[in-house]
């Protein structure tokens, strides 16, 4: 009976190529006719987005927003802080080679660094750094041989491959609402200057048919008040619990589901409470929800294969791959004292602490991954003496965390996400704060696999007899197996067992003495 290959096609999530790039959003605003001139720019933030993403040959084109939030104090105004909000569009190329149309893309965004100078009293420009991580993949179908039939002797060494696959994907928006009670120590409200949402703590399980997610914003509101004419900045916040349950059928709790998060927008209202008190700022945000379920299969598969009683010439592929394998949380706890500049004036109050926080760093050892980074901190604070003179200075404070997953390392990839969970700001003295963050740091890690499968195989003509000796003496050497040492002598790994009085084939060391029986 001739040779006979028994086949199964397998699709893998194959890394074609990543790459990194930088936008550059240089832009020049004009404060808005209803808004004071500017005195002094005291913080600018920044949100990107990816609005768009498409893979073209060699490279991904990327299209996104980027949401500015800008302070600023005025030299005659009796409001010590105003804001503005503004949004611009940037687009830009990550260079992928062998990247090509239809294939898959994954753009992670965040703002390295963003720069500000004030024009004149109605114009300012505004420099932002935007890093881009691009990573383009592919469904590589392969067809693997799975089993071999039609030869008596023939000698298989099998294997097992796991391949994720795509089960199902969803999208959707849930609305986050709650309300922040201002505090009888504070005053009233009249106006919100500034609102911002962060999301940490996420969680999501899966049940038959169903991702459910949840996890919490933190708020904090800037807000202006005007009680007895006394004009002022003030500061509350708030943790707001979501949760959601997105239909995807078919799914099942043995399955793995990624979640990507988004603020698609965040709105706030002042509202009286049941004493008639401008004391509740009551809060809606549309959390956008991206689902992926991962189902894992393993496949039997043939890696190598040969026959002593004919001459067989199987054809090999290599595939390079990886899997998901699995994330956690850590929290990172900064708490550090901020000198304020030799050349800037003394602090009477905080406003507010602005806190933007960079990954530098991330390494995967055994069973946990050290997150490194830095937290920009803007300090933003009135200046101790008379008047309303509002002034702020900005620092770098590092910090660092374990995130313990059992079972990694070395040489996986990671992809961490850091998040503000809290944050406070305390004056010591005059030329002293202190600064207290709590960081959530979520990781993502990925194993990359490489795995030699057979796809054909030949049955070659036999050529003429080779005299071999009866019995061989062969010398265990580094890295040998006894499927190596029985395909070399075209015999099998039972007779060399046999023979030899083996109690474990998975363990034979260098020097050992192997006799090797001659087939017939």
């Amino acid at each position: 009976m001739a040779l006979e290959l028994i086949n199964d096609t397998l699709k893998f999530d194959q890394v074609i190529g990543e790459g990194q790039s930088q936008a550059l959003v240089d832009k020049d605003m004009n404060v808005p006719d209803i808004k004071p001139d500017i005195a002094k720019i005291l913080s600018v933030e920044g949100k990107a987005n990816i609005t768009g993403k498409e893979v073209e040959q060699d490279r991904i084109a990327v299209d996104g927003t980027v949401d500015f939030s800008i302070l600023y104090s005025t030299s005659d105004e009796p409001q010590p802080i105003y804001s503005i909000a503004h949004s611009d569009n940037f687009s830009q190329y990550i260079e992928i080679p062998g990247a090509m149309p239809k294939m898959e893309a994954d753009v992670k965004c965040n703002i390295e660094h963003i720069d500000f100078n004030r024009i004149n009293g109605r114009k300012l420009n505004i420099q932002c750094v935007i890093n881009m991580d691009g990573k383009v993949k592919d469904k590589v179908p392969v067809d693997i041989v799975k089993e071999v039939e039609g030869i008596q002797d023939i000698q298989l060494l099998r294997d097992t491959v796991a391949v994720d696959d795509v089960f199902g994907e969803n999208a959707a928006q849930t609305v986050v609402r709650g309300s922040i009670q201002i505090p009888t120590t504070l005053p009233q409200a009249d106006e919100v200057i500034k609102c911002r949402a962060m999301i940490h703590k996420r969680e999501v399980s899966l049940e038959e048919g169903k991702v459910n997610v949840s996890g919490s914003v933190f708020v904090p509101v800037l807000f202006l008040s005007r009680a007895d004419e006394n004009v002022d900045i003030y500061k509350v916040d708030d943790d707001f619990v979501f949760t959601y349950t997105m239909e995807i059928p078919g799914i099942t709790p043995d399955m793995t589901c990624n979640i990507d998060y988004s603020i698609d927008e965040i709105n706030t209202e002042i509202k009286e409470n049941e004493d008639n008190e401008r004391r509740q700022i009551d809060i809606e945000g549309v959390i956008g929800i991206n689902a992926r379920v991962l189902q894992r299969k393993e496949y039997p598969v043939v890696v190598d294969m040969y026959a002593p009683s004919t001459r067989i010439e199987p054809e090999k592929v290599n595939i390079d791959y990886e899997i998901f394998y699995g994330k956690n949380t850590s929290e990172a706890m900064i708490k550090e004292n901020l000198q304020v500049p030799k050349d800037s004036p003394g602090m009477e109050k905080v406003y507010d602490l602005v806190c933007n926080p960079i990954v530098t760093d991330c390494k995967v050892i055994d069973d946990k991954v050290i997150v490194e980074g830095v937290a920009g901190c803007d300090i933003i604070y009135l200046v101790r003496g008379e008047g309303k003179l509002v002034h702020s200075f900005s620092d770098e404070v590092p910090f660092k965390t374990s995130v313990v997953i059992p079972g990694c390392k070395t040489g996986m990839k990671s992809e961490v996400e850091v998040n503000v969970e809290s944050m406070d700001c305390t004056i010591l003295t005059k030329d002293e704060v202190e600064v207290k963050i709590t960081l959530d740091c979520l990781v993502m890690l990925y194993e990359k696999l490489s795995k030699e499968f057979i796809i054909k195989a030949e049955e070659l003509e036999a050529g003429p007899p080779v005299h071999k000796p009866s019995i061989t003496i062969y010398m265990v050497q580094p890295k040998d197996t006894l499927w190596n040492i029985a395909k070399k002598y075209c015999t099998t790994i039972e007779d060399i067992v046999k023979v030899n009085e083996i109690e474990d084939p998975d363990k034979i060391t260098p020097g050992m003495k192997l006799i090797i029986p001659k087939k017939l």
